[in-house]
């Protein structure tokens, strides 16, 4: 795997919670990285396992409709072909009949 290295600042004997793999979410973007300036005294923590989340729900789908069933719009596509294909067929122009 991968390492990555996380840098915040963090109060002393504090826990965190680390919450990952959503991927409807656009990646953060923090100005810490602009202000981040090594120190000596920086701590490394460790992460302890991995745990599912009780709380967690699964995010509505919020797509459009059409989105989600893209079929009906085939499918409404070609009933309207049909529909105006039919009309056409069904009135013929009749010659005019002028006399000049």
């Amino acid at each position: 795997m991968l390492e990555r290295r996380l840098c915040f600042e963090s109060v002393a004997n504090a826990a965190y919670t680390l919450y990952y793999g959503d991927s409807a979410l656009a990646f953060p973007r923090y100005d810490y990285a602009t202000l981040f300036a090594p120190q000596a005294t920086a701590v490394a923590g460790t992460l302890g396992p991995e745990q599912a989340n009780p709380a967690y729900q699964v995010r509505p789908d919020d797509r459009p409709f059409t989105e989600r069933h893209p079929a009906l719009m085939w499918v409404a596509l070609i009933a309207v072909i049909a529909l105006l294909g039919s009309v056409a067929l069904r009135s013929p122009r009749a010659p005019s009949s002028q006399n000049s």
